[in-house]
């Protein structure tokens, strides 16, 4: 028992070290937490599966009995922009052949611990990560032209670009029965995000601090919040999943002059609604619908170029509120998001499951909005997923999970050059294994 303590304890100080920047799949969020719900697509709010149940629903805990899993992630995302048309108003990015970022592959970590109470309570810890605006333009593959400050490159002429902002999550979970098949839960949340921003001292312009826009490092922050959640039997073969995650707020000061109201970089509340269907010993299949709520959150929903009236037009004409970090400050204008998601698993032998999903949701970003979001591209709309558990002669699982994101393209005109185009694009791939005992 202290080996496995000593083994905990350690796993989730390296999902504090390893690099989480870029395993987000829905905008800034996972498709799924844990191998199993990210075999499903990440349905499951009213099936859970394992100890990392909780960061889809805090009362599937009380379903889940006494277990570990611990699981690793490589994440390999591929995004890309390019410009076409002649520039016309002065300002970057130039035209050019298709530029990609780099940085494709993170081994991305997570463990869940499960605890029955008694009968009719639960307790859980839920460690994974979050993420999504990792970007990594270089200078080396964008045209150079000479400016009266010299020769220049990079995506907005200031080098090399991009932005790294990781999260991590502790879950803290308790759940209790309130009928047999039905619990309630809560958890409380522990949040670490990281940030670190390159490249936009093009946009200095454009903000109320432009000490504080970009090139200053990597700035942390921590963050709570809540997550509730239902779990209700319908039938004896039927049930029903609800959760809600509340904003977490985050204040980057060192990039105060880059998000709204002086850093904040708010993490988005979600709400989750599903169904799980026993067909028979064997088989199920579970439906969630998700939704993000990203244009309530400032620094994301907050209009960049979608119009002449706000975001960054309206800074250029006098609207201070409206700059980069100030107190409505320009974001990168993204809707909110609708995800729909349905996974099936069926047992074909006592020592194996199968499982398959797929899930899909339209990306946030108008396309108005694409010139400034060079710097996040998160077009992803679409994720198929398969995966299987299997029981090993010890009698602990061996799981593995892979899902491939279809690649997603967004074109919208550059918004200080009229008559040019700006096409993002993105597609990605990941494979996950899981031990539980």
């Amino acid at each position: 028992m202290k080996f496995v303590n000593r083994f905990i304890l350690g796993f989730s100080i390296l999902g504090l070290l390893l690099p989480l920047s870029a395993n987000a799949t829905n905008g800034l969020y996972q498709h799924g937490y844990g191998v199993r719900s990210n075999a499903m697509a990440g349905a499951g709010v009213a099936l859970p599966l394992d100890a990392l149940a909780a960061a889809t629903n805090p009362a599937g805990t009380t379903m889940i009995g006494n277990r570990k899993d611990i699981g690793l992630a490589l994440f390999s995302p591929h995004r890309s922009y390019t410009v076409t048309g002649a520039p016309s108003g002065g300002f970057p990015p130039l035209p050019g052949s298709e530029v990609d970022s780099d940085s494709t592959l993170f081994a991305i970590p997570h463990f869940g611990w499960s605890k029955s109470i008694n009968d009719g309570s639960a307790f859980s810890i839920s460690v994974y990560g979050n993420g999504g605006m990792n970007t990594d333009w270089k200078a080396s593959d964008t045209p150079t032209i000479l400016t009266p400050m010299g020769p220049a490159g990079g995506t907005f002429l200031a080098g090399d670009a991009g932005v790294d902002y990781s999260q991590l999550f502790i879950n803290l979970n308790y759940a209790g029965k309130i009928s047999e098949g039905s619990s309630i839960g809560i958890s409380g949340i522990i949040n670490y995000s990281q940030l670190e921003l390159n490249g936009l001292q093009g946009f200095s312009g454009f903000s109320v601090d432009p000490s504080k826009l970009t090139n200053n490092g990597k700035e942390d922050d921590f963050g709570f919040g809540i997550k509730i959640g239902g779990l209700f039997a319908l039938t004896d073969k039927l049930d029903l999943g609800v959760s809600y995650q509340s904003e977490i707020r985050n204040n980057l000061n060192d990039y105060g002059g880059m998000f709204a109201n002086r850093g904040d970089l708010n993490i988005p509340a979600t709400a989750t609604i599903g169904l799980g269907f026993e067909i028979n010993e064997r088989s199920s299949i579970a439906f969630d619908v998700q939704q993000i709520y990203y244009s309530s959150t400032d620094a994301i929903g907050n209009p960049g170029t979608l119009n002449a009236t706000s975001g960054l037009f309206a800074c250029a004409g006098g609207d201070a509120t409206s700059c980069l970090g100030g107190s409505n400050g320009a974001g990168f204008g993204w809707e909110d998001m609708t995800i729909v998601k349905l996974g099936y698993q069926i047992q074909t032998s006592d020592d194996m499951i199968w499982r398959f999903g797929v899930s899909h949701g339209d990306q946030p970003i108008p396309s108005n909005e694409v010139t400034f979001n060079i710097i996040a591209p998160g077009v992803v709309e679409t994720h198929v997923t398969a995966g299987f558990s299997k029981t090993l002669a010890n009698g602990n699982d061996l799981s593995l999970a892979v899902m491939y994101a279809p690649e997603k393209c967004v074109t919208g005109p550059s918004a200080f050059n009229p008559g040019q185009t700006i096409e993002l694009c993105m597609h990605q791939y990941q494979l996950e294994l899981g031990y539980s005992w």
